[in-house]
C-alpha cells in the first residue's frame, strides 16, 4: 500500500513538473489532480487497500494544492476547493450505500469539478473585479 501511494504521489510530482516547465494548460494540472482524488475515493469504495492509500494520497495532493497557491498557481485552486468541499464524496468511500446512491454522488462531485474549473478561469480572467 505505501509503494502504491509513493508511485502514485510520484506520479502526481511528475505531471506537476512537467505541465510546470512545459506550459500545459493549467486546467490539465488540475484535472490531473481532481481526477486523480477522485480515482481514489473509488478505489477505497472498492477494495480495503484503497483506503490505506487515500489516506495517504488526501494529504498529498493538500499540501501540494498549498504550495501551488501559495505560488499564485491557477491550477491549485479548484484543486484545494474541491478538497475543502469534497470532504463528502471522502465520507462515501466509508458509507454503507448501494452502487447507484454512490455512483450518482460521484457523478455530482464530478459535476462540482467542472464548476470549478470553469469558476477559476473567470475568476483569474479579472483578479481585480470584487466577489
Amino acid at each position: 500500500m505505501f509503494l502504491a501511494w509513493a508511485i502514485w504521489a510520484g506520479a502526481l510530482g511528475l505531471v506537476l513538473g512537467f505541465g510546470s516547465r512545459a506550459g500545459w494548460p493549467w486546467t490539465v494540472l488540475a484535472v490531473a489532480f481532481l481526477g486523480s482524488m477522485l480515482a481514489a475515493v473509488g478505489w477505497s469504495h472498492f477494495d480495503e487497500t484503497g483506503h490505506y492509500v487515500l489516506g495517504l494520497l488526501a494529504p498529498t495532493i493538500a499540501i501540494l494544492a498549498g504550495f501551488g497557491l501559495s505560488r499564485s498557481q491557477r491550477w491549485a485552486w479548484p484543486v484545494a476547493f474541491a478538497i475543502a468541499a469534497g470532504v463528502g464524496p471522502l465520507f462515501l468511500s466509508f458509507a454503507p450505500l448501494p452502487d447507484p446512491a454512490y455512483l450518482g454522488a460521484m457523478a455530482l462531485f464530478v459535476a462540482d469539478a467542472l464548476a470549478l474549473l470553469a469558476l477559476a478561469e473567470e475568476t483569474f480572467r479579472n483578479p481585480g473585479r470584487p466577489a
